[in-house]
């Protein structure tokens, strides 16, 4: 049945893309009144969580960032959509970045490690790094139950010849690629386990962060780059890439992750509406049994 789903809604999908961007946003503005007005989609896990992020802000800044958040998601579903026919030309129009520290790491010869959270459209972020940023991306991704709709968005994804690895099979790929200079782009700053957990003070909150990124890059001694996704105006972004360490080997236990938290945190305080709050990012405590 998902297959049968699957190629029916494929050629729809692809002729909706076409639309220009303008007409897509207006779908959006309609989407927002669907999702937030109407169903109040995950709205408490959002007001919590906003709450939980910002003690000091008054209800009604929290339900202004709410509101403008809702506006965000909708018009992430959008161009992630839109996204499917993007030309080169089109992101150049609408997309800017800072790659200098990244090509003097390629220009070492070195891969990277491209660090960054659910902020901004983070999914955009590896093509227009391929642009500016001399590295073929291989872009690292958490396996989900429904194969047709992981096919429809790798095939986004590797439009601009990037590659995907699922996350479990990570490490087997990179020491594949020992001789190849490749940045792997991970999204790393979901909800682990608390059992293997880096925890730290996040946004106000005792948080548990994942650690396999940093034992990768300690184990090759990969560059690690922050990653940062800046909404100009709608539609419009700039990629502002920081080096955080140039050879990870010699760092501590946690310093790479405590160093990647914190700078996603500042851009986050910095415009609110672009993280991703509906998902349960603090469902886990400290000493949890898992």
């Amino acid at each position: 049945m998902q297959r049968i789903l699957y190629y029916a809604v494929l050629p729809l999908f692809w002729l909706i893309s076409l639309l220009p961007i303008s007409v897509l946003y207006l779908f959006s503005d309609f989407l927002y009144t669907v999702i937030y007005v109407v169903l109040g989609y995950r709205k408490k896990v959002v007001q919590d969580n906003l709450n939980n992020a910002f003690p000091e802000k008054s209800a009604e800044e929290i339900n202004q960032i709410t509101r403008d958040y809702y506006h965000y998601l909708c018009d992430l579903l959008v161009e992630v959509l839109k996204g499917a026919t993007m030309t080169r030309e089109q992101y150049e129009q609408r997309w800017t970045a800072d790659a200098e520290e990244v090509i003097k790491i390629h220009a070492q010869n070195r891969s990277a490690i491209f660090i960054l959270g659910h902020f901004g459209n983070w999914e955009a972020a590896a093509p227009v790094c391929t642009f500016y940023c001399n590295y073929n991306v291989n872009i690292i991704y958490k396996s989900i139950a429904n194969n047709y709709f992981e096919k429809l968005v790798n095939k986004i994804r590797t439009r601009f010849n990037n590659k995907v690895t699922p996350m479990d099979k990570i490490l087997r790929q990179m020491l594949k690629d020992k001789n190849e200079l490749i940045a792997y782009a991970f999204v790393s700053d979901q909800s682990p386990s608390p059992k293997n957990a880096y925890w730290m003070n996040f946004l106000n909150q005792d948080t548990a962060v994942f650690t396999g990124v940093e034992k990768i890059a300690q184990k090759l001694n990969i560059p690690v780059i922050y990653i940062s996704v800046q909404r100009k105006k709608r539609g419009y972004y700039h990629i502002q890439p920081t080096l955080l360490f140039e050879n990870p080997k010699e760092t501590q236990e946690g310093e790479i992750m405590h160093a990647f938290m914190k700078h996603l945190e500042q851009d986050i305080i910095k415009d609110p509406a672009c993280w991703l709050w509906s998902h349960k990012r603090w469902k886990h405590k400290r000493n949890m049994q898992v």
